[in-house]
Formats: structure tokens, C-alpha cells, sequence
């Protein structure tokens, strides 16, 4: 449960985010907002040779990318918002953070062997050419 909840219910004795300690502890906040999420988010989609626009999986379906495409973004952003998760786990319990750039890299390498795994039979050349860009 998040901590702005935990707060008004008098069970946390602050509503701080635990990854930036700048805003209420939402889940608006947590996955949006919160700057360590952004940075992560920004950080993958520069990888990707994206814009980040909006951290929203709606905003990847209106795309008139691939599928393919589409399903590589989405399992990056699913990612994303999975090891926010964990790092705000870990600093509840372990009062530690991992660097951003830490926690980019291991979220790369599990979705480049992902992605070489599900997409290396793809008919279309300019899928496998997307996704080897990915994985060089």
C-alpha cells in the first residue's frame, strides 16, 4: 500500500515518496510523476531512439508503429514501471536506492534477450532490423 494512504489513516508518519521524498506517496505519483521514475522512463526511451511524450501504455496503442514495435515499447514501459516498484519496495525495507543508471541497465538486458527470443523469427525485415539495433 502507498504511504499517502498509509499517512491519512495514521499508520505512516509521512506521505513522502521513497524514491524522491518530493511528493505525496501515490500511485498517480509513484508511476508519473515521481522523478525517478521520469528519469528511468526518459533514460529508455533515449535508448529506444524515443521522445518521451507520456508514460502511458494508451499513448504506445494510439502509435502507428509495428506491432511489433509496439509490443517492444510496452514491455519496456511495463518494465519501467516493475522496477519502480521493486526500488520502492527495496527502500521501504532496505532504506536503499539503487542508481538509476543501475537499475536502466539491468531492465536492458532482460528485455534485449527478450526481445531477440520472441522477434527473431519475424517475416518483416524492418522488424528485425529495429530490433537489432536494439540488441548491438
Amino acid at each position: 500500500m502507498m504511504k499517502s494512504p498509509l499517512h491519512h489513516l495514521g499508520i505512516a508518519d509521512n506521505e513522502l515518496c521513497l524514491l524522491c521524498g518530493l511528493g505525496a506517496e501515490t500511485y498517480e505519483h509513484l508511476f508519473k510523476v515521481c522523478p525517478f521514475t521520469r528519469l528511468l522512463m526518459g533514460r529508455l526511451m533515449a535508448f529506444l531512439k524515443m521522445r518521451l511524450v507520456e508514460v502511458d501504455l494508451l499513448w504506445v496503442h494510439r502509435k502507428p508503429w509495428a506491432k511489433v514495435k509496439k509490443l517492444v515499447v510496452n514491455a519496456f514501459i511495463q518494465a519501467c514501471w516493475y522496477a519502480t516498484w521493486q526500488q520502492r519496495n527495496t527502500a521501504c525495507i532496505e532504506c536503499r536506492v539503487s542508481r538509476p543508471q543501475n537499475v536502466i541497465n539491468e531492465i536492458v538486458v532482460v528485455l534485449r534477450m527478450r526481445a531477440t527470443f520472441c522477434f527473431s523469427h519475424s517475416k518483416k525485415s524492418s522488424d528485425v532490423d529495429w530490433i537489432k539495433i536494439l540488441v548491438v
